[in-house]
């Protein structure tokens, strides 16, 4: 017998379908536990259950399918029914165990909405006078707020039925239907919330699973009795409420922590305005988005404020639904991330302490579920005095148990120095307790020796004297001595200072690389001044630009150009001046040489590197070991600073400097001969050729005792089997650093397997941090920009003292006066072990339909397929000004259905935003002359347009023909994407029930997410047509699907 049937509200619209979506999910049950001590009479409990039950109508509600409507059908009465366990035979220490687990299977069972009350019951007997009792309520029918109705009625209705009075409460004045949707201007919010930020994701976050998965778990979170009485205070002298003051402490957190000054955080509004929803058990909750938009290094005081503003003006406009702010803002959410905000913070007002009713105490708890649709939420009540007692929840498929913890502790942390100093700016505020900033900061940058602070050219000619007969640099048949090199490059030197060459001053060398380079760029040392390496390939244009930003008034050459300086002709005046070596006055602080690197204007950058930079990385290292009589490779270009390594590395060190030809290095097979024919010891290769060789023939590295790679992140499947490989290198190292460091700042040796290659620690002299936007340490696994300190940080841009000033800042953290640090612009975290990992360039994020992607977590799963020699993936802007992201890929075996696979890869294993929109196969990705990959010369991909096919059978047709008239839609062929066309899960409703009325088959809603085409579907129902039919309430069956929040919301 049913009391009424109406249409269901929007509200319960929007949870009834989220259940259709995930049969099997349990984030919609909300516990409450009730511990009773004293003489439980279960009679009185399951009397006084029946009329709480009875007083409510969301309690005793069913929901179904009326054709498309959803039909709420109010039962005039309910009995509930009580499932009770007695537990008192087993041992105490069993008893708890088996209490819990009883509790956790009945949470993991969900409540069917389709054939019964909302409301389940369990009664677990503990002791002669102590029981437990859940209330398993679905979320249809409950808010927080109406934890607080139970907590007064129940024992009420308890105290009634043990004195034998008629157990009932008078039916509400006005039904829950009637105020249960409010209604209001969205304006308010699409104008608040324009522009939002990227979605929200702490550091530690894990690469959101395919298909999602909701599972969460919840820790006690406890603000002591002392520091939540300074919020009370604080908020009081703010005119704030201890609400706000928490949500500022976690706004800062969350700013500080992502480095974004604009945060969004959603937080529930009881949505009980009207009089009559006090005392009424109902879903009236609403979601609001509150955006705090910090600026820059406020202060508390100031963050208090802009917070509080938030949060009134928010309440000011709480009469919106949040699923009507999202259809506002066109926000959907993607994979399994909530729309709009994905961190949600709440302080609801606590429930009131134990209460005695019937000769027994009453105590309510409100639990949460082992499942969540956000991926972190904070809890924390606030009763007016004493301690602040809560919890967190976080998924778990999504963070650490451990990292949670971490953000508690550092919640606590800004909470303290916000009452304590409420007037002191953000960028004095510390994430890092003192014992965790004396690590991070001083204790792994301490590797100081005492490497020589010397020039090149006085270490040089000390090498020289030694190993005077000793062959310094080979290319091909031409050789040199050290003795030879050091005559030669005096006599150049000679003439040189005749032209005005003195210290510092820039002299560009127009040769290719060879012997009579290295001769140049000694002899502009011992002259006091500073080579310019100038690739004789670049154009004339481009050459004369680079000579006058580097007021270059000098360069040596063997060919012709104008290019508005003098030329020296080296094999024209060699001969004619003395051998002896120059008188100079230079020190190991002036410059050395200058490098050009590019520049984002696209006017490229000179570099200044001192003397002492260079020494630093090539004598005393402890990353490689420089011996006499070791054979050095050059296999860089002059332009890229690894030269810089491979020269000075062998001349500094009674080396030999051999030319690795240019056509070698490509070709593993001729290289591997060529090592092995010249005996070298030390190669460096950049990453991208490194890990070519590695893949085709890791034998051709054989010999080697330094094998270094460097300049992108390496592929560590690449890597591991080099360093498995018998007979490889004995030390295969990853070396990083950027030209304004000088070549190298940080190593990492290769050992064994070990998933993603990091950047290893420091060397020796150099320091490194992990860097927020203030310039302030950040925690452990937070990402930051990465900073580097140290005597290999290069002097700053010729000419450029802006960007100088803006890159190389003060070096506050090191201690030593005078000393800067450069800002790579490079993304990283320090990990637990020490090591650095890179992380990508700050510059390479993109944003895509609102949701910051790093194209390197797409690289990392196409290598994972197995399927690809090399992967690249990068932002491609069509002729309408979409951006989406393009795959180039070198497959391991060519193919379409390689491509094909591939693409099936990505799809099962990533989100659907971070799936390329296109995999393009190449025989080999472009480079640049120095070995680099060219994003540049990747090439547009080619999108056929192609017609849609036509249905094959009736039931497509049949098919084709609903989806055009619910989605308005054409044309709709077999291969339609339902999603494509502007489906949505009202709209699959619909469809669902169009296929049971017209073709006399009825699929479970999941059926359009697992086969979303045409086709798809109509082989469902082609499949299903002779089984028997299954209620409305059956829909839960099967596994659960690949589902977004979206999808769960009805976005």
């Amino acid at each position: 017998m049913t009391e009424h049937r109406a249409a269901a509200t929007r509200g319960q619209q929007q949870i009834w379908l989220s259940d259709q979506l995930a049969p099997d999910a349990t984030f919609n049950t909300v516990p409450v536990h009730v511990d009773i001590t004293g003489d439980l009479d279960t009679d009185a409990l399951a009397a006084a259950l029946t009329a709480v039950v009875d007083r409510h109508e969301p309690l005793r509600t069913s929901y179904h399918l009326d054709g498309t409507q959803l039909v709420a059908e109010i039962l005039p009465e309910a009995q509930v029914s009580v499932s009770a366990r007695d537990l008192r035979d087993l041992p105490p220490a069993e008893r708890s165990a088996r209490a819990a687990a009883l509790v956790a299977a009945e949470l993991a069972r969900p409540i069917d909405l389709s054939t019964g009350l909302p409301v389940r019951v369990l009664l677990l007997r503990l002791e002669d006078d102590r029981h437990q009792l859940v209330l398993l309520v679905h979320h249809i029918a409950i808010d927080g707020a109406s934890v607080a109705v139970l907590q007064d009625e129940l024992p009420r209705c308890y105290r009634m039925a043990v004195d034998g009075e008629v157990v009932a409460l008078p039916r509400p004045p006005v039904a829950y239907r009637d105020i249960a949707e409010p209604s209001g201007n969205a304006e308010h919010w699409r104008e608040a919330l324009a522009d939002l930020p990227a979605p929200l994701e702490l550091p530690t976050i894990r690469t959101r699973p395919a298909p999602p998965d909701f599972s969460a778990e919840a820790l006690p979170l406890v603000v002591p009795e002392e520091l939540a009485d300074a919020v009370r205070r604080v908020a009081s002298t703010h005119r704030s409420s201890s609400f706000m003051v928490l949500l500022t402490a976690f706004s800062v957190l969350l700013h500080r922590l992502t480095g974004s000054p604009d945060v969004v955080v959603g937080s529930p509004s009881a949505g009980r305005e009207h009089a009559d929803t006090h005392d009424l058990v109902g879903y009236f909750v609403t979601m609001l988005a509150l955006r705090v938009k910090l600026g820059w290094d406020p202060t508390f005081s100031e963050a208090m404020t802009a917070v509080r503003d938030t949060v009134l003006d928010a309440l000011d406009h709480r009469d919106v639904p949040f699923h009507e702010v999202c259809a506002a803002l066109g926000q959907t959410g993607d994979g399994d991330r909530h729309p709009v905000f994905q961190v949600v913070f709440a302080s609801p007002p606590p429930l009131a302490g134990p209460l005695a009713a019937g000769g027994c105490v009453f105590t309510f708890t409100q639990g949460t579920s082992d499942q969540g649709l956000y991926d972190l939420e904070l809890q924390l009540p606030d009763s007016g005095s004493g301690e602040m007692r809560g919890w967190v929840k976080f998924r778990t498929a999504l963070y650490d148990r451990a990292d949670v913890l971490d953000l508690t502790e550092r919640f606590a942390t800004v909470l303290g120095q916000l009452t304590t100093t409420p007037d002191a700016r953000l960028s004095n505020l510390s994430l890092l307790s003192a014992d965790e900033r004396r690590r991070i900061v001083h204790d792994l940058n301490d590797n100081a020796t005492d490497y020589p602070v010397r020039t090149l050219v006085e270490l040089f000619e000390e090498t020289a004297d030694r190993h005077s007969d000793d062959v310094a640099v080979e290319f091909g048949a031409q050789r040199l001595t050290y003795a030879e090199l050091d005559q030669r490059a005096n006599r150049l030197a000679a003439h040189l200072g005749t032209l005005g060459v003195t210290t510092g001053t820039p002299v560009g060398i127009l040769l290719d690389r060879g012997v009579h380079w290295v001769v140049t760029a000694l002899a502009v040392l011992k002259a006091g001044g500073a080579y310019l390496p100038l690739d004789p390939g670049y154009p004339v244009e481009r050459l004369r630009a680079l000579c006058a930003d580097a007021s270059a008034a000098v360069v040596v050459t063997d060919r012709q150009e104008d290019l508005g300086v003098e030329l020296v002709d080296l094999s024209a005046m060699v001969l004619t001046c003395p051998a002896d070596r120059p008188q100079r006055t230079i020190t190991a602080d002036d410059l050395a040489y200058v490098m050009y690197t590019s520049g984002s204007t696209g006017m490229p950058k000179g570099v200044g590197v001192s003397h002492r930079n260079v020494v630093r990385l090539v004598r005393d290292t402890e990353y490689v070991e420089f011996r006499p009589g070791d054979r050095v490779a050059q296999a860089s270009t002059t332009t890229f600073d690894a030269a810089t390594f491979e020269v000075w590395g062998a001349l500094l060190n009674g080396g030999r400097l051999v030319g690795l030809p240019k056509d070698v290095a490509l070709d593993p097979v001729a290289l591997g001969e060529w090592l092995r024919a010249n005996e070298i010891a030390t190669l460096f290769l950049t990453t991208s050729v490194a890990m070519h060789v590695a893949r085709e023939l890791p034998a051709a590295l054989s010999g080697l005792r330094y094998f270094v790679f460097g300049g992108e992140q390496p592929d560590a499947h690449a890597v591991a089997a080099l360093v498995a490989h018998p007979g490889g290198p004995e030390h295969v190292v990853n070396g990083y650093g950027p030209t304004e460091a000088t070549t190298f700042a940080s190593s990492h040796e290769c050992e064994r397997a070990e998933g993603r290659v990091p950047l290893g620690r420091a060397l020796n002299n150099t320091q490194l941090y992990v860097l927020d936007q203030y310039l302030e340490p950040v925690p452990p696994m937070a990402v930051g920009e990465l900073c580097i300190g140290g005597d290999g940080v290069g002097r700053g841009y010729v000419g450029n003292p802006a960007l100088t000033a803006e890159k190389f800042v003060p070096d506050h953290l090191g201690g030593k006066e005078g000393a800067r640090l450069y800002r790579t612009g490079d993304l990283a975290r320090l990990l637990p072990d020490g090591t650095f990992e890179y992380l990508g360039r700050a510059d390479r994020q993109v944003k895509i339909r609102g949701f910051r992607i790093e194209p390197g977590e797409v690289e990392a799963c196409l290598h994972g397929s197995g399927l690809v020699r090399q992967a690249v993936v990068v932002p491609r802007e069509d002729a309408a000004g979409d951006v989406s992201l393009v795959g180039y890929v070198v497959l391991e075996r060519a193919g379409a259905g390689q491509v094909e696979e591939l693409l099936r890869h990505v799809r099962d294993a990533l989100p659907a935003y971070l799936v390329p929109s296109a995999l393009v196969p190449l025989e080999a990705l472009p480079l640049t002359r120095n070995g680099k990959l060219d994003l540049r010369a990747l090439p547009d991909p080619e999108v056929e347009a192609a017609a849609p096919e036509e249905p094959r059978t009736p039931t497509e047709a049949a098919v084709a023909d609903l989806w055009r008239q619910v989605l308005g839609a054409e044309p709709v062929g077999r291969d339609a994407n339902f999603f494509d066309l502007g489906g949505h899960s009202l709209k699959a409703a619909r469809i669902l029930s169009r296929i049971e009325n017209d073709l006399g088959v009825r699929l479970p809603m999941r059926s359009l997410f697992d086969h979303p085409t045409v086709a798809g579907i109509a082989t469902e129902v082609d499949r299903l047509r002779d089984a028997t039919p299954v209620s409305a309430g059956a829909i839960r069956a099967g596994a659960r699907s690949s589902l977004s929040v979206a999808d769960l919301l009805d976005l």
